[in-house]
């Protein structure tokens, strides 16, 4: 199994499509690198009993969880980038590629989760499972699953698939061919989702809350028609050095502030990075293209999936053991991170990988 590891290119994402883009899971890689920072840094100062002391990096640290903002924009620009050069959508096929592709590992992981982590609640949690399966927990309780609590964004990402298709229909009808007008919609649909959190206040975990950053990436994927970048003039080491800025300010800034200045500053920042990265030359683009970078965002499904399982098996094993022991705390927060690398490439390759390709090459379905 090792052996594998060692090559890195046994963890090379398959599409259907053919197509890959290295860029793509280079920011996968940063979206779940912030996300790891967050829940491993909660549990740092928890078990290292630091939550009284060092607040102002706890506050920042925790504001990894920015990194599924980020998830939502790569899977709006994704969608963008591979449908909208087409002229028709089969909805079926899209359908289709989605549930053949997600759903397996999707379910694995929560029966992975019921059985190995809640197996004396299994009656009890057995509703909050079968939610959690068809994506509707927190819809029915207005809360995260209790089986896997990180799986209320992915119910948001599958609420923005099944709409897609209706925002591919709009921009692709005459009036909105133009780029032009296809910006101006994507820019009026990020005004409108902004001020609707502003001062509707949709339910925490619903779409409405986070439309605007799936449409920062499709914005991001539909744009260059207009030449921003081209006009932006910045030579390729100081665009390199903008870009790396603007990742460490994607971090520290609150995307979820009630201040709708920080918000529209958060989507700015956000559309800048993806617009530049893809169609300018750096430095950052180079690093998003290292093997061990792409590949490892390659698997951050999985990542995303498992890691607070492993998180669980070295609370109960590491962190209680050792609480109150600042050093040995932060060994194993390290160690921690080094090991989720190993288990989630292990489960990517028996769990994920397989779906990847499609089940029946005769539908010829869409590439994710």
């Amino acid at each position: 199994m090792f052996s594998v590891f060692l090559k890195l290119d046994s963890l090379k994402r398959v599409t259907s499509s053919g197509e890959y883009v290295s860029e793509i899971d280079g920011f996968r890689f940063i979206a779940i690198l912030f996300v790891i920072i967050c829940h491993t840094s909660v549990h740092f100062f928890e078990f290292a009993e630091l939550r009284n002391s060092f607040t102002s990096w706890q506050v920042i640290l925790e504001r990894g969880a920015n990194g599924v903002r980020i998830f939502f924009a790569i899977s709006g620009f994704i969608l963008a980038h591979n449908f909208f050069s087409r002229e028709s959508l089969n909805i079926k096929q899209y359908y289709w590629r989605r549930i053949t592709r997600l759903e397996p590992p999707y379910i694995i992981s929560l029966l992975i989760y019921f059985f190995c982590i809640y197996h004396k609640q299994l009656a009890s949690l057995l509703p909050n499972l079968i939610y959690s399966i068809f994506y509707l927990h927190s819809w029915v309780y207005d809360m995260p699953s209790v089986i896997n609590g990180v799986t209320w964004s992915l119910e948001v990402e599958i609420a923005f698939y099944i709409i897609f298709p209706i925002i591919f229909y709009l921009l692709k009808k005459k009036v909105f061919k133009d780029s032009k007008w296809q910006v101006f919609f994507c820019i009026t649909m990020i005004l409108s989702s902004v001020f609707l959190n502003k001062y509707y206040h949709p339910a925490s975990y619903n779409l409405l809350n986070f439309l605007h950053f799936f449409f920062i990436g499709i914005l991001a994927a539909v744009s260059p028609g207009l030449n921003f970048s081209e006009n932006w003039k910045i030579p390729p080491v100081a665009n390199g050095i903008l870009l790396c800025v603007i990742v460490i300010s994607l971090f520290i800034i609150e995307s979820r502030s009630s201040n709708i200045r920080v918000v529209f500053l958060y989507c700015l920042l956000l559309y800048i990075l993806l617009n530049r990265t893809f169609h300018t030359q750096s430095f950052f683009r180079s690093i998003l293209q290292l093997k061990f970078i792409r590949y490892t965002g390659g698997m951050c499904y999985t990542i995303y999936l498992y890691h607070i399982f492993l998180l669980l098996i070295f609370d109960k094993f590491f962190f209680t053991t050792y609480r109150g022991n600042v050093i040995m705390t932060l060994i194993i927060s390290v160690t921690y991170i080094i090991c989720l690398w190993f288990f989630s490439a292990t489960l990517f390759l028996l769990f994920e990988k397989p779906f990847m390709k499609s089940w029946f090459p005769s539908l010829k379905l869409s590439g994710k």
